[in-house]
């Protein structure tokens, strides 16, 4: 498997403005604090794709996921799709840690992922297009979608808060990928108007991964691409 130091490159097909990529970007922020020179040397290059200009509609786009969403992940003859089988990739890619060696680790991390994937993913995306990206894009959000999805998000809440209650991090000890997948998108919640003081243990999870040099430059390079 190639280290950090091989030459071999990966090209992720991105747009930094939603959560899915994110979640790829705060992992290749982590695995960049791992090298020894710098994130200019982590062996991937990173393409934005427009989605406001529908360049993931595009047939070359489309030949390469024909869900025709980001990220996607090329690399060598691998191509992959699914932010979460991208972060699993990337953490075998590089042997990080944040993809545990232990195997009932292992399935507690993918417990949290399909649980991300499941229930997680689609109700906070479905707040974060009409909180965030509807009006970055020049539309209005659906109050009723927000309403509605806001009652759905107090519920999981609960069920992070008492699992963090037991535990420092989702899979136990140790910070793993399942915690970059569901915390990506809480890295907007002061946009989603998110209060968290009902959620203590959520709050001081979150708090704690904001603190990082990981966290705090994949935020900055989010408000560049909004200020942008």
């Amino acid at each position: 498997m190639p280290s950090l130091s091989q030459p071999s490159r990966i090209e992720i097909l991105t747009y930094p403005l939603t959560h899915n990529p994110i979640k790829v970007a705060l992992l290749l922020e982590f695995l960049a604090t791992k090298t020894s020179t710098g994130p200019a040397e982590l062996p991937v290059d990173c393409r934005t794709i427009h989605l406001d200009k529908l360049e993931h509609h595009s047939e070359a786009f489309t030949q390469l996921n024909p869900n025709q969403k980001v990220p996607v992940l090329i690399d060598g003859n691998t191509i992959l799709w699914e932010s979460n089988a991208i972060l699993h990739h990337l953490c075998n890619r590089f042997d990080s840690e944040l993809w545990p060696k232990n195997p009932e680790q292992q399935s507690q991390v993918i417990r949290w992922l399909m649980w991300e994937a499941s229930r997680w993913n689609h109700c906070i995306g479905s707040l974060l297009k009409n909180h965030v990206y509807f009006p970055f894009w020049g539309y209005e959000g659906s109050q009723t979608v927000i309403d509605k999805q806001s009652a759905r998000l107090a519920a999981l809440l609960d069920v992070l808060d008492f699992e963090l209650q037991q535990q420092p991090y989702l899979a136990g000890d140790s910070l793993s990928i399942a915690d970059i997948a569901i915390a990506a998108p809480l890295i907007y919640a002061p946009d989603l108007r998110v209060n968290l003081d009902d959620h203590n243990a959520v709050k001081l999870w979150l708090h704690e991964l904001s603190r990082t040099t990981w966290w705090q430059q994949s935020q900055k390079n989010l408000d560049s691409f909004r200020a942008y």
